[in-house]
């Protein structure tokens, strides 16, 4: 009995072109799953420093309102300025920033808030 690269028990010691398929086909899956593995492991990192971000961005905006009431209305304008677009803002957000008729005359393109 002999082991074949893939590291199963073979009688031969040259496996069949059938079982080369095979066992290539197995590599393959094998090599795809790691690639999986490796992206699921990346991924999973990378949602751990966003929530860290998410955390500390949280922290600094609870010492200053005024910085979470610009980082706000920064939000909107980008949402906006794109022609064509719509945003659904609800009217306590728009009152809280003081930005009605800001944002409508922004919206239609007549001005830049």
């Amino acid at each position: 009995m002999h082991r074949c690269w893939c590291g199963r028990q073979r009688r031969h010691s040259q496996p069949g072109a059938g079982h080369r398929r095979r066992c290539d086909g197995f590599v393959s899956r094998q090599a795809q799953a790691e690639r999986e593995r490796q992206a699921r492991i990346i991924l999973g990192q990378a949602e751990t420093e966003i929530s860290d971000s998410f955390v500390k961005a949280a922290a600094a905006y609870a010492e200053n309102p005024v910085a979470l009431h610009l980082r706000a209305m920064n939000m909107l304008y980008e949402a906006i300025k794109e022609r064509g677009s719509m945003v659904i803002v609800p009217s306590s957000a728009v009152e809280t920033m003081g930005l009605g008729g800001t944002l409508a005359t922004a919206s239609l393109g007549g001005a830049k808030p």
